[in-house]
């Protein structure tokens, strides 16, 4: 995912426009169609609390355009595929293979593909009931995610789509459905949290490399990013299997053999790179992760 600032994709007339007054009702298609689906369900549970009334998977032609206003459903797309130019809410973005697009009801959107075919899956969910379900699960932002997770929601999808089909098969009841729609909402939240806490702990891990001089180096970086220790602890936790503390030693004892291995750097100013006051907290420490002082150490790679 890449997010744009000066270039507008939606300013060219070449597109062949599916326009969307309030989302009503579904595609107009134009004259020459722009889409070939591969998989198209479509069943009509208007009234439910929830449920999926539209799951495709299609290609997408380059001169595809679609445009919503105010659109009245939640809809998320699976970018297999090519890549895609996609405003929703306040963010214009490029949609990579792998990115997945929320677009969130009342809001408007559109889209098209960069200049290439695009294949995406496109779930539409609605109900008496979408409104509360996004607020109480947490999916408050429209926009495009690259979720380390996307494989999890690509399941659900299927999950889902077997659904639709036993539905549309048997006419069973609907409730089968809205429990596989709910799970769709649930497994998005869990991925985009997911990638959240992903992208947060890259970002700390960088600031920890960034200062690893400094000697209370774990409180610098609860006040830096404005996170209490327990939260702290919790990412660490969920992203490495270590306390935070254990980590900072981690990286400050690799630092050290890095710096020993140049061999002309005094014991004293490898404790200093490294954030220890002294050499002999330095060394105590350093025998303790490694089992061997550190001027040892350097003797042996030497």
């Amino acid at each position: 995912m890449k997010l744009l600032y000066s270039e507008n994709p939606f300013q060219e007339k070449s597109a062949k426009m599916y326009y969307w007054d309030g989302a009503t009702k579904y595609y107009t298609e134009p004259e020459e169609k722009t889409v070939h689906m591969i998989y198209e369900y479509f069943r009509d549970y208007s009234g439910e609390p929830l449920t999926c009334p539209l799951l495709v998977r299609g290609i997408f032609l380059p001169e595809h355009y679609d445009k919503r206003l105010k659109q009245n459903f939640f809809n998320l797309e699976i970018i297999l595929s090519g890549t895609m130019y996609v405003r929703s809410g306040k963010i214009l973005a490029l949609a990579e293979p792998g990115d997945v697009v929320v677009m969130l009801p009342h809001e408007d959107h559109e889209f098209r593909p960069a200049g290439e075919t695009v294949e995406k899956i496109g779930i539409i969910l609605e109900g008496k009931l979408l409104d509360r379900l996004l607020e109480g699960i947490g999916i408050s932002q429209s926009g495009v995610f690259s979720l380390s997770e996307s494989d999890r929601l690509t399941r659900a999808v299927e999950d889902l789509r077997e659904e639709m089909s036993v539905v549309a098969q048997n006419m069973v009841n609907a409730d089968r459905l809205s429990a596989a729609s709910f799970r769709i909402l649930m497994v998005l939240e869990s991925v985009m949290q997911r990638s959240a806490g992903h992208s947060l702990f890259e970002e700390m891990a960088g600031f920890i490399d960034q200062n690893i001089r400094e000697y209370d180096l774990l409180n610098v970086l609860a006040r830096h990013f404005h996170l209490s220790a327990y939260k702290i602890r919790k990412l660490f936790l969920a992203e490495q299997n270590l306390q935070p503390g254990k980590y900072i030693m981690k990286i400050r004892m690799q630092q050290a053999h890095k710096l020993l291995l140049k061999g002309h750097l005094p014991i004293k100013e490898v404790a200093a790179q490294c954030g220890y006051l002294n050499a002999m907290n330095f060394s105590t420490a350093f025998r303790r992760y490694y089992h061997v002082s550190p001027s040892c150490h350097r003797q042996r790679q030497d």
